[in-house]
């Protein structure tokens, strides 16, 4: 498994909890389960290690290539699904059943319709666009990088570090690819 494929496993498993948001939504005006609300909403707020790995790393290869917009655009779409989760966070971790059951149906569907279109984005023009800039000897400094970072969205394998993979050589640019440390 390679970063790219790292970080369109951690969009799937996303997408899972979305859906499963998206039911707890969709039984309402029934009181949700709590508990099982908290869990599904823990997994979609710790989505921010993937948003690291992509404004630190993918991001900038973009924006060396004067695709600046773009990572504008998803970077500002970050910024609104960060202020949504935020607001539910809040709300959630208060308890109030009906200030919840509220901010669901507001919050929580424009949460889910937003996740869903940025994920759709990523996985079919920034990353796409991102492996065609990508060569052999920068994909090991980018999954330096994404180790360093760390993993969210799954119990199991997204998680664990990238396994090993084989690149052929080359450069971007004729020189290797310059990853942030910070």
């Amino acid at each position: 498994m390679n970063p790219n494929e790292a970080l369109a496993k951690e969009h799937e498993f996303m997408l899972g909890k979305l859906n499963e948001l998206e039911a707890i939504i969709n039984q309402l005006p029934k009181d949700p389960d709590l508990d099982r609300l908290k869990e599904v909403f823990n997994v979609i707020w710790d989505a921010e290690a993937h948003h690291k790995k992509e404004e630190q790393v993918f991001f900038k290869l973009l924006e060396n290539d004067g695709k600046n917009l773009s990572v504008q655009i998803i970077k500002k779409e970050h910024m609104d699904m960060q202020k949504a989760k935020e607001v539910l966070k809040e709300v959630i971790d208060n308890g109030d059943i009906e200030i919840i059951k509220s901010m669901l149906l507001f919050e929580g569907k424009f949460l889910i319709q937003k996740m869903r279109d940025h994920i759709m984005k990523e996985d079919e023009i920034l990353y796409p666009a991102a492996l065609d800039l990508i060569q052999s000897e920068d994909w090991f400094k980018i999954k330096e990088k994404f180790d360093c970072i760390g993993y969210c969205c799954s119990e199991d394998e997204t998680k664990k570090k990238i396994p090993e993979f084989e690149v052929n050589k080359g450069y971007i640019d004729d020189k290797p690819l310059e990853v942030d440390s910070n």
